[in-house]
């Protein structure tokens, strides 16, 4: 975590933010003469449930003001853009594009189906990669605010027939669940042929 310059959060369910965690970059915790300052930035229901949970003035945290939708701002080397999914209307839930060095990303977890108000936004942006969950895996039916994998690829071939992104460039799934009942082999067997790649922890790509 010392190495880590800026947290950028999508919402604040407990399996997308633990903010207890971060107690662990106080003074208590860290070798003396450690200046590290984190950069955490995200909603405000996120940013209100660190402030609640975390002595700001023990951790040394830097807590940028609130994004807000279809709002680009500029956080260190980070260009950042929050979009709306649809994923939980009790709270304000963001996906991000994130653009550094020329290069833009779509990070869209926890997602559902877009509005339409979300798919004219993306259909005017060029992206070069995009990280999407794919938490239902074959099951349609449900929570609406995941995705199947036949809506991944439905997702996915919508942004390219808008232009959005090419058909070459990296489009890798996260935020897999064990409901779906699939391995990982499986899963790349329904989601290649669409040029789709599965996600899996430290994987890296350009």
């Amino acid at each position: 975590m010392r190495e880590v310059e800026l947290l950028l959060f999508t919402h604040a369910h407990d399996d997308h933010l633990a903010e207890k965690e971060l107690q662990y970059l106080s003074w208590m915790f860290l070798p003396s003469g450690d200046t590290s300052n984190l950069r955490i930035a995200g909603s405000e229901t996120v940013l209100n449930k660190i402030r609640q949970s975390i002595d700001t003035e023990q951790v040394p945290l830097t807590i940028e003001p609130a994004l807000r939708p279809w709002e680009t701002r500029q956080i260190g080397d980070w260009s950042i853009t929050p979009v709306i999914p649809n994923h939980d209307p009790s709270q304000i839930c963001f996906n991000h594009i994130i653009e550094r060095e020329g290069k833009r990303l779509l990070y869209a977890t926890d997602t559902g189906w877009y509005s339409e108000s979300t798919w004219s936004f993306l259909k005017s942006t060029r992206l070069d990669a995009i990280v999407v969950e794919a938490s239902k895996g074959p099951i349609l039916d449900g929570y609406e605010g995941h995705l199947a994998f036949p809506q991944v690829i439905e997702f996915i071939n919508t942004l390219r027939t808008a232009g959005c992104i090419s058909m070459g460039a990296p489009v890798v799934t996260t935020h897999h669940c064990h409901l779906g009942g699939m391995l990982h082999d499986e899963m790349v067997e329904i989601l290649e042929p669409s040029g789709i790649q599965v996600g899996y922890d430290g994987m890296i790509f350009d």
